[in-house]
């Protein structure tokens, strides 16, 4: 853990460059209120500070604000604009946001269910080696739903997803 003084000063620069519009400094101060980290913990200003960072195009702050719409953390809970959010982000090949579009696709949250589109989308996070799409996909060749059962398949995916 990093020295408070340390934390300090980085949040105040985050500050300082937040208000002049740098993207990625409003998702970083987001994610200072959303964790409580050199700021008071307060989810509905760290979904304000995600929403601005997210207008510029930041894929981690539109995959912020979009667990927040999912979440209800900070905003009203709205399935469709979390599915909106993390397809923006999911585009821009954010794979922990390609996952989160790939569940909501799965039990068809804000989206039509789409099992084959989970599955496409659970690949694409997978192949980056995200942990959670791994298991998804391995579940989902496992069971034959969205892909063909494929049990290799499925003890590769699963295997990748435990290391």
């Amino acid at each position: 853990t990093a020295p408070p003084a340390l934390i300090d000063a980085a949040v105040a620069r985050w500050r300082e460059r937040a208000a002049q519009g740098h993207a990625d400094a409003q998702g970083y101060l987001g994610l200072c209120y959303r964790f409580g980290v050199g700021a008071t913990k307060d989810a509905a200003e760290a979904a304000r500070w995600f929403q601005l960072s997210a207008d510029q195009g930041c894929a981690a702050a539109q995959r912020a604000l979009g667990y927040c719409y999912a979440t209800g953390t900070g905003v009203r809970k709205d399935f469709t604009k979390a599915a909106q959010l993390y397809r923006l982000a999911a585009d821009q090949g954010d794979a922990t946001a390609q996952s989160n579009l790939g569940v909501c696709y799965e039990i068809g949250d804000g989206v039509q269910e789409d099992a084959v589109e989970a599955c496409r989308l659970y690949r694409l996070s997978a192949e980056q080696g995200y942990p959670v799409a791994q298991r998804n996909l391995g579940r989902r060749y496992m069971e034959g739903i969205g892909v063909e059962k494929d049990l290799v398949e499925a003890r590769r995916w699963l295997t990748l997803s435990a290391e």
